[in-house]
C-alpha cells in the first residue's frame, strides 16, 4: 500500500534541499522522532474504564515518513539489518515490537511481579 503525494516544484526543491543536508551532515532532526500518541476504543460497547479495551496509535510527521521512504529507496542495495531490527526495513513495521513490549508489560504487573527494562540505543 502506498500513499500518493501531490507536490509543488517548490515544496519538490525544498525536500530535495532537506534530503541533501541530512546526507551531508549525517544528521536527522530531532523533530523527525516525535509523535503523538493517541489511545484508541477497542470495543465501543466495552467497559470504557478498562485499559485492556484501548489501544494507542502513534501519528508522527508525514515529512519523517517521506524521509524513510527516500533512504530506503536510495540505500535499499547496502542495508544489512538484524532481524530484530524493525525500522528502515521495507515493508516491516513497529506493530510486533511494541505488541511484545506490551504483553511483557501486561504479564509482569497482571501478576505483581516486579518487572526491569532497558533501553539501548545506537545515539
Amino acid at each position: 500500500m502506498g500513499i500518493t503525494l501531490v507536490l509543488s516544484t517548490c515544496s519538490l526543491l525544498i525536500l530535495r534541499m532537506l534530503l541533501q543536508l541530512i546526507f551531508r551532515h549525517g544528521y536527522v532532526p530531532e523533530g523527525f522522532g516525535l509523535g503523538l500518541t493517541i489511545p484508541l476504543v477497542k470495543d465501543k460497547a466495552g467497559n470504557l474504564n478498562d485499559s485492556d479495551n484501548y489501544r494507542a496509535i502513534t501519528v508522527g510527521p508525514v515529512i519523517a515518513k517521506v524521509v524513510e521512504n527516500v533512504i530506503i529507496k536510495l540505500r535499499q542495495h547496502s542495508l544489512c539489518t538484524d532481524d530484530l531490527q524493525f525500522g528502515f526495513k521495507q515493508g516491516l513495521i513497529c506493530t510486533n515490537p511494541v505488541f511484545l513490549c506490551r504483553s511483557t508489560i501486561d504479564h509482569v504487573t497482571h501478576r505483581g511481579l516486579c518487572g526491569y527494562a532497558s533501553y539501548n540505543s545506537c545515539l
